[in-house]
């Protein structure tokens, strides 16, 4: 009987020693689930605090494409005048110049709107990368915490 009893004081002995190990384990995993909260905290942030720069930019963007586009315009007024006026002192009642300073005025303003276009596609193209990277950065970081948690 007395070794039974010597046997199972063994055994919570090493059952007591396996549970303080768990116990160590279990605390150093709610560190490391806590770090790992904050780091995906502050990565969120990072996330909305770009993700609202970007839009702001994205705004300056498009109110810059609107003046380009108001100055495009007044440009091709500019344009047409100086066309009537020119035709006029050289004195031509003929249409075809009319038509082809037009043509011209046309032609730079379409050209000047396209490349504007473009860039703004371009930046908004950049931006829908960017965020889909940082998108996957915060999924990446929440599977990691989960896995973390089981």
């Amino acid at each position: 009987m007395e070794c039974s009893l010597s046997e199972a004081q063994q055994h919570v002995s090493q059952l007591e020693m396996v549970r303080s190990h768990l116990k160590g384990q279990v605390h150093t995993i709610m560190q490391v689930k806590e770090v790992m909260k904050e780091n995906v905290k502050g990565l969120e942030n990072q996330v909305e605090e770009w993700r609202s720069y970007k839009k702001q930019e994205l705004a300056d963007l498009d109110q810059e494409l609107q003046s380009i586009e108001e100055l495009s315009h007044i440009t091709h007024r500019i344009l047409e005048y100086a066309c009537e006026e020119t035709r006029k002192l050289e004195g031509l009642d003929t249409q075809e110049p009319q038509k082809t300073c037009k043509a011209r005025r046309e032609r730079e303003h379409q050209r000047a709107l396209l490349e504007m276009k473009q860039e703004v596609t371009t930046m908004r193209a950049e931006q829908d990368k960017v965020l889909q990277e940082k998108d996957c950065e915060k999924t990446a970081l929440f599977e990691r915490l989960l896995q973390t948690q089981q």
